[in-house]
């Protein structure tokens, strides 16, 4: 995992920075003091404020890109490719132009495939965070989206944001449910089990998967006991209690003998951190089979 330096003195935007970029996977480190800062960083580039999130994430991503790991420079979702260089969509072999803000919102969605992503996340990143948060451009930008895109590829989550779905997986492999708030471990699970036909839904919080374990169907759920917002373990009994033949899997790094056995007498089976993809579709494809429902 990449560590960046954040020196900034304004408290409110070292938050908005530093928010963003554990969201994409970094280590954060702020600093509020220049003199303390100096010699841990030189700098080899630079953005005026006020600035796109996005942007800055994009020449973090350039200075850290290592020569043998290329960034790639089109990103695919089911049906549709989002090319970096042209800065074009192609739907079902088509082109689609988009605007810059369209661009920059859609490039949001491919980068997340299956998390939820609020409207605050989604306007700080596009609009900017001195952007007003009582606009409603980010409802009208997706709706410009679902017309270029289409209209089931955006899916709203009442109350909670956006999401983007991979048609091309919808109903083949099983509908499984990540909550995972390390976003490195979830991207990589997501990633994974995509590629074996699944349908996979991101949460990155407590909250969030309580959320959608109780107002969505899923095959199955995988889940970090660590959480912000609400616990795993209560997460996992309110799910042995509500949807009892829903099969969850529990993955985290605490693996003792106490966890072990709360895991079991919920029913849950259990794979621990560092996590080995292979053996985690393993166990999701003995769970779920081929086509998806639960063996």
């Amino acid at each position: 995992m990449s560590r960046v330096l954040i020196v900034e003195d304004e408290p409110r935007i070292a938050a908005f920075i530093e928010k963003g970029l554990r969201a994409n996977g970094f280590a954060t480190t702020v600093s509020a003091a220049g003199r303390e800062a100096i010699a841990l960083a030189r700098a080899n580039d630079y953005l005026a404020k006020p600035f796109r999130f996005e942007e800055l994430l994009a020449r973090i991503r350039v200075q850290l890109r290592d020569d043998h790991a290329p960034e790639p420079t089109v990103l695919r979702v089911g049906g549709v490719a989002l090319d970096l260089r042209t800065r074009q969509a192609m739907v079902q072999g088509t082109a689609v132009e988009l605007t810059a803000r369209e661009f920059a919102l859609t490039e949001i969605f491919f980068r997340h495939p299956g998390q939820v992503l609020s409207r605050e996340q989604l306007l700080a990143r596009v609009w900017g965070y001195d952007y007003d948060p009582g606009s409603n451009v980010v409802e009208v930008y997706v709706g410009y989206l679902r017309r270029k895109l289409g209209k089931d590829r955006i899916v709203s989550v009442r109350g909670m944001g956006y999401r983007l779905t991979p048609d091309s997986v919808r109903g083949q492999g099983g509908r499984i449910l990540v909550i995972e708030d390390e976003a490195r471990i979830a991207h990589l699970v997501a990633r994974g089990l995509s590629q074996d036909g699944r349908e996979v839904v991101v949460a990155e919080d407590g909250e969030v998967g309580m959320f959608l374990a109780t107002t969505e169907t899923f095959d199955l759920v995988l889940l970090d006991i660590g959480l912000p917002g609400v616990s795993g373990l209560d997460l996992l009994r309110k799910l042995a209690t509500d949807q009892p033949g829903l099969p969850v899997v529990v993955i985290t790094g605490h693996d003792d003998e106490d966890t072990r056995r709360r895991c079991a007498e919920a029913g849950a089976s259990f794979i621990a951190k560092p996590l080995v993809l292979a053996d985690l579709r393993r166990m999701v494809g003995e769970l779920l089979g081929v086509g998806g429902a639960p063996n």
